[in-house]
């Protein structure tokens, strides 16, 4: 059986309709979190932005580490949205802000993938960015979007 993707799959849509891409993914984001919530159980988690990891457990037998990437960060203060791959002046790595270069690349159609920094709305939040980032991502890590 093909795994279908959300940017492959058999079901026409606009791709470059943002509210079209997050109704697109939604339901396997929010499955994705369910599952992630049941495999965390009630452990301590804490992410390690300098080595790319999010580490679950505080005991060294129970301690598990998996590799993240950053999708972008939202400002509470000027209600704004970052992308990872705009955020030039953090020198963060392009290997660790490649699930936002690919969200780039994958919808460049869609406005809200293609400017580096984006006025939020009741649409456009750092979660539904997030979302259909998450959404059409294949790789196996876990993603990151910041709240400032």
């Amino acid at each position: 059986m093909n795994k279908i993707s959300a940017l492959t799959t058999p079901i026409e849509y606009d791709k470059s309709d943002f509210l079209s891409l997050l109704s697109l993914t939604a339901g396997t984001v929010i499955a994705r979190q369910y599952r992630l919530g049941e495999f965390m159980g009630k452990d301590d988690w804490r992410v390690d932005v300098t080595n790319h990891k999010i580490v679950f457990g505080r005991h060294l037998f129970k301690k598990r580490e998996f590799d993240i990437g950053l999708i972008g960060t939202e400002s509470e203060y000027s209600n704004t949205w970052l992308w990872g791959w705009a955020n030039t002046e953090s020198g963060l790595s392009e290997d660790f802000v490649a699930p936002s270069l690919e969200a780039k690349q994958a919808l460049q159609n869609c406005r809200e993938f293609g400017e580096s920094q984006l006025e939020l709305d009741e649409l456009c939040t750092g979660h539904n960015l997030s979302t259909v980032t998450a959404g059409i991502s294949d790789k196996k890590r876990m993603l990151l979007s910041l709240s400032l």
